[in-house]
């Protein structure tokens, strides 16, 4: 994609400036020798592997980690740095966060991962966007496979999609786990529990009957 827009042009006219920016991942990479500026947009890719020189490697994580950091369209967005750019947090808290590694990072990580998708997908379902919620529901399915919070989205997207077997299927096989007695359990976690109470197509009884 080549986009360019003249620097003259008043800020108004592009855009109304209360809408949410459409790419907030989107990060310069580098330049051609004609000046003319390399973008690169990463959401649209799944994982960013940097090669090469490892100190380069790190400046450059460094770089992309301070450029979300500081972009004006990338304020919705959460950074969070494991074992590299402690400096860039201080530069903006709210949205970059330093991890130490250690034995509980992933599992802390994949449930902040699985939140910011539940937040997508319950977005996207209240604009209509269907396609998003099914896209960010089904990514933190593949993510976090043992979460729950995921398979109460992929319900909920089923259920606005027309599919209301298949969401009560979900909800009987893969939340509520009933075991062979045809009872749900006695006690879900509490945040399945607040999901559930978020969405107003169930409710409690539904889930366990």
């Amino acid at each position: 994609m080549r986009w360019s827009c003249p620097t003259g042009v008043d800020l108004d006219e592009v855009e109304p400036q209360d809408q949410p920016a459409p790419y907030p991942l989107l990060v310069t990479i580098g330049a051609s020798d004609d000046d003319d500026v390399w973008l690169l947009n990463c959401e649209d890719l799944a994982v960013i592997t940097i090669t090469g020189d490892p100190t380069y490697g790190q400046d450059f994580a460094r770089y992309l980690a301070a450029e979300l950091a500081c972009s004006p369209w990338s304020r919705e967005v959460t950074v969070d740095c494991v074992g590299i750019a402690a400096e860039i947090a201080p530069m903006n808290p709210q949205r970059v966060r330093y991890h130490d590694a250690g034995p509980d990072l992933t599992a802390e990580v994949l449930t902040d991962a699985v939140d910011v998708a539940h937040m997508v997908t319950t977005s996207a379902l209240k604009s209509g966007d269907l396609g998003q919620a099914r896209a960010a529901a089904e990514l933190a399915a593949l993510s976090a496979p043992h979460e729950e919070i995921p398979r109460l989205d992929l319900a909920a997207v089923a259920a606005a999609e027309g599919h209301a077997r298949e969401a009560q299927r979900i909800l009987r096989e893969d939340v509520c786990d009933r075991s062979d007695d045809g009872e749900a359990p006695m006690e879900l976690p509490e945040r399945t529990e607040s999901i559930i109470a978020s969405h107003d197509w169930l409710t409690r009884g539904e889930a366990a009957s």
